[in-house]
């Protein structure tokens, strides 16, 4: 899948691994909560992006896998994985770098990225704290083409 094929539709990214102990399951969950609270938008009116930060290890059979262990069914979730250097591009885009410690453990993307419908990165979200409802609202106002009042973005300008 290309990056450029996901233009047109606001979309909210979140960077996982399959094998996680812990925080990825919390922040699948939080992604599940906006989700919910989206309920028919997602897919008409936005799109999900979940991308591996362990893809040597995750491969698109565990992601789906993971997916269907979360609950997860909507078409318009992608869950994704890829070679590594692709991945490494991706996250650069958002100003992040993969790092993988010495005993195998993935360090983790605590955040969630809204990135517009024409590519670019619009706010970035703590996960573990995020408010489902507010995430929802914000990614139903990018879609409806109104900009967002928001307090400093970190400074990523990720382009698709």
């Amino acid at each position: 899948m290309s990056l450029e094929s996901l233009k047109g539709k606001p979309i909210l990214f979140d960077f996982i691994y399959t094998r996680c102990p812990g925080p990825c399951l919390l922040i699948t969950a939080k992604m599940k909560n906006i989700a919910d609270a989206l309920g028919p938008k997602l897919g008409p009116d936005v799109r999900f992006v979940s991308v591996s930060v362990d893809p040597e290890h995750d491969t698109p059979s565990d992601m789906l896998n993971y997916a269907h262990e979360m609950g997860i069914k909507n078409p318009d979730w992608l869950f994704l994985t890829g070679p590594p250097a692709r991945i490494d591009s991706l996250m650069e885009r958002f100003r992040l770098k993969r790092v993988i410690e010495p005993n195998g453990a993935v360090d983790h993307v605590l955040e969630f990225f809204l990135v517009g419908s024409d590519g670019h990165l619009v706010a970035q979200y703590v996960a573990i704290g995020a408010n489902a409802t507010k995430i929802a609202n914000d990614l139903e106002q990018v879609a409806a083409g109104q900009q967002l009042v928001l307090n400093a973005i970190s400074g990523a300008d990720a382009r698709l």
